[in-house]
């Protein structure tokens, strides 16, 4: 691919796109996606009709069902649709349709995106599972740093059992990260071969480190459905300062490359920095993921955690960055000039208070990390139990006890930041018990009633 500091790989853009293989997309936006939209209306009615296949299928906006769902949606600028290998996306929270993941979704309750929280929506979005603690990169923004530290490994079968604890619990996305994943391949391979892939759909994250086309393919094989690569900057140079890895833009490229060959559908991981948005390089980015062949961007906000544990979060990522971003978003998800392009998912936009609000603990998403503590949200060192020490649905209903609904409020890992600060200072580490922060935890839960333990 052609960059903007040379050649890298040896192909141009053009070239790319003419051989991307099994994994190539097409966009569909304005008149032309028409004919898919009515298809997505005719599912509707589909499901409408199967009632008793599909209880939590409602239309009634008072309950955050499909018509209220329908004006949310517009306004967070689903504008395009991505093919793949035959099937659609439109987001990257919901499963491709059509499929049977995605089905389960609907008859959980999984279009009722205004009904988090209530017993119309029983479906959790996304679970990820950090499924290795080790990494050869050194990754400035690492929400796993405290994690990386050479212990043991959460054991195969916990993973396998987990697996199926959330999939009853109902995960409709279940990403295999880490840590780096492919650091521990055959027990990946192992969990994708045992689990029930009509339950759930399943991708990967990966900086692309240890990725090649041979274990692109198994990948698929095992029912891989989605991999999602980290690569945070247009330009080589910081790209591999920020990775703490020499060759880090490379490997990222080349492993884009392996998956699309292999059928995968590929998106970015892109954790939104100063350096990219001050540089005016962020449209130039954007350029580079269409020439990648990519169907998505998500778009990821710093947040005081991790790596970044301590920082300022007014410096890491100030209003006027974000205003930037979001203008990006806007334009790359609704001008017709970037109908070529990948869609954009921004989930700290929906997210907002004035939206969404967030969606951690499992209203939309939760994260198990590489040590098996069960913590409401990546940017969110707080645990509420240990897969290695119980069971899976115990923790589960414990946290939806110290998290009813939805927080329509500050994004909590920012008003959290300081304790975290202060328990890092102390050499307590991280993630810290809920026990121990119960009295702040209630101050962040504005208004959600007592909380269970």
């Amino acid at each position: 691919m052609k960059n903007h500091e040379g050649q890298a790989g040896g192909r141009s853009p053009a070239s790319r796109r003419e051989d991307r293989g099994a994994g190539e997309v097409r966009f569909y936006s304005g008149p032309g996606a028409v004919p898919l939209r009515l298809r997505l209306l005719l599912s509707y009615a589909a499901a409408w009709l199967q009632r008793k296949k599909n209880p939590l299928f409602i239309l009634a906006a008072k309950r955050g069902g499909l018509l209220s769902t329908l004006r949310t949606v517009k306004s967070f600028r689903f504008n395009r649709i991505v093919r793949q290998a035959g099937t659609y996306r439109y987001c990257l929270t919901v499963p491709a349709l059509p499929s049977r993941p995605y089905d389960r979704m609907v008859s959980r309750g999984g279009l009722n995106i205004n009904a988090a929280g209530t017993p119309y929506k029983t479906t959790i979005d996304t679970v990820i599972l950090a499924v290795s603690r080790t990494c050869s990169y050194r990754c400035a923004h690492c929400y796993e740093r405290f994690n990386l530290r050479g212990g043991a490994d959460v054991p195969l079968e916990v993973w396998k059992r987990t697996v199926a604890d959330v999939q009853d619990a109902g995960a409709a996305i279940i990403i295999l990260s880490g840590g780096e994943p492919m650091s521990r391949f055959t027990d990946v391979l192992g969990i994708l071969n045992t689990a029930d892939k009509d339950r759930s759909e399943f991708h990967v994250h990966t900086s692309g480190h240890g990725v090649t086309p041979s274990r692109a393919r198994l990948l698929k094989d095992a029912g891989l459905s989605a991999a999602a690569v980290g690569l945070d900057d247009v330009r080589p140079a910081r790209e591999d300062a920020l990775r703490g890895y020499q060759g880090a833009f490379n490997e990222a490229v080349a492993a884009l490359r392996a998956f699309q060959d292999a059928g995968v559908f590929t998106y970015l991981n892109l954790c939104l920095s100063r350096d990219l948005i001050r540089a005016g390089d962020l449209p130039a980015y954007m350029d580079m993921a269409r020439d990648l062949g990519v169907g998505a961007v998500r778009f990821l906000e710093p947040r005081p955690t991790g790596g970044y544990c301590g920082e300022s979060a007014a410096e890491l990522f100030p209003a006027g960055d974000r205003a930037t971003a979001t203008e990006i978003f806007t334009r790359v998800n609704s001008e017709p000039r970037y109908r070529r392009h990948p869609f954009i998912s921004y989930e700290a936009f929906y997210e907002a208070p004035e939206r969404l609000g967030c969606r951690m603990g499992g209203h939309s998403l939760l994260y198990i990390d590489s040590d098996g503590n069960v913590n409401p949200c990546v940017f969110l060192p707080v645990r509420f139990g240990n897969i290695r020490e119980e069971g899976f649905p115990e923790i589960y209903a414990r946290m939806r006890g110290f998290i009813p609904r939805p927080v329509h409020g500050r994004c909590p890992s920012l008003t959290l930041a300081d304790v975290f600060k202060k328990r890092k200072e102390a050499g307590a580490g991280l993630p810290i018990p809920i026990e121990a922060i119960r009295e702040e935890w209630q101050a962040l839960i504005t208004g959600a009633g007592t909380l269970t333990g």
